[in-house]
């Protein structure tokens, strides 16, 4: 599906680069101040959920400077996001070669510019092309060694493509480097994956003492725990969720953890949330019925062996 994804991408490419050859003039100085404008605000709309007024903004930053290699960055990333959202939308296909071809564009105008191998890194392992967001990855971290985001979905596409074991040790070079609770948790995964459940259980305590908020880093605590029998302390690492209904996915993860410690009464009400409710973690119904379609809803009186 990528490969056809990019053989389109390709003919709109050819498009763009007459285009791009058409207006090879730098834009005025004056124009400099006014496409730095037209960046934010396209941002602030699109943070905002205004993409009509984020992309007629970003659209309007290559009108003013078509060499603008950052700007072809932003909007294939854009576009790429909103195809995303509306994936079953018949145009889904063409709005990614269409933001794919102005990712490329970015790399063509500017081969140093790490946040479009970022953003093409990030793309590519969303559609599952592993290896292409492998090298992507790889070369924005070349870039910019200390960028975080590009070091966590690295170790994810690592993960997927490699698996635990050979992650783990690709990934070891980057270890000094993972500074945010987020990264650190997600590296104690991968040593949790690894079987190196010491390691993780360190991890994600040293996580918690500094951020005790870290919800990742206390679910996989408890798990980690659990796998190890140590029920008493996977307890403590469950109470946080326990009388927090904010916590959707918590709960969820705590209700499994209770059930397969044979406390069935709360295990199973945890677990039952999810159907009843949306969570502020989840804003979109359809993230939340994606989360509870992943898990079969119990029938009949699972309490009394039913």
């Amino acid at each position: 599906m990528f490969k056809r994804l990019v053989a389109l991408w390709k003919q709109v490419q050819e498009v763009q680069t007459e285009a791009l050859e058409s207006k090879s003039q730098p834009p005025a100085p004056e124009d400099a101040a006014a496409v730095a404008a037209l960046k934010a605000q396209a941002q602030s709309c699109a943070r905002l959920g205004d993409w009509a007024g984020a992309e007629r903004c970003f659209r309007e930053v290559l009108d003013r400077a078509p060499q603008d290699a950052d700007g072809h960055a932003l909007l294939g990333h854009f576009l790429y996001t909103r195809a995303h959202a509306e994936r079953d939308a018949p145009a889904f296909r063409s709005q990614q070669a269409e933001a794919l071809a102005y990712l490329h564009a970015a790399v063509r105008l500017d081969p140093d510019l790490y946040q479009a191998h970022y953003h093409l890194g990030y793309w590519a392992r969303v559609e599952d092309a592993q290896e292409e967001a492998e090298l992507h990855l790889e070369r924005c971290l070349l870039l910019a060694p200390e960028y975080e985001p590009a070091m966590l979905e690295l170790l994810y596409a690592l993960l997927e493509k490699d698996g635990p074991t050979a992650a783990r040790a690709r990934l070891e070079s980057y270890a000094s480097r993972m500074r945010t609770p987020e990264l650190k948790v997600a590296w104690a995964w991968v040593l949790q994956c690894a079987g190196e459940d010491e390691q993780a259980l360190a991890m994600y305590k040293a996580v918690l003492a500094e951020n005790p908020g870290a919800v990742d880093a206390a679910l996989q605590q408890g798990v980690v725990q659990l796998r190890r029998l140590e029920i008493s302390e996977a307890l403590v690492s469950l109470d946080r969720f326990r009388q927090r209904p904010d916590q959707l996915r918590g709960q969820l993860v705590a209700g499994y953890m209770l059930l397969a410690m044979g406390c069935l009464q709360e295990g199973f009400r945890l677990y039952e949330r999810r159907f009843s409710m949306l969570s502020g973690e989840y804003k979109s119904l359809t993230d939340f019925m994606r989360l509870c379609g992943a898990h079969n809803r119990w029938t009949g009186d699972p309490l009394a062996g039913r």
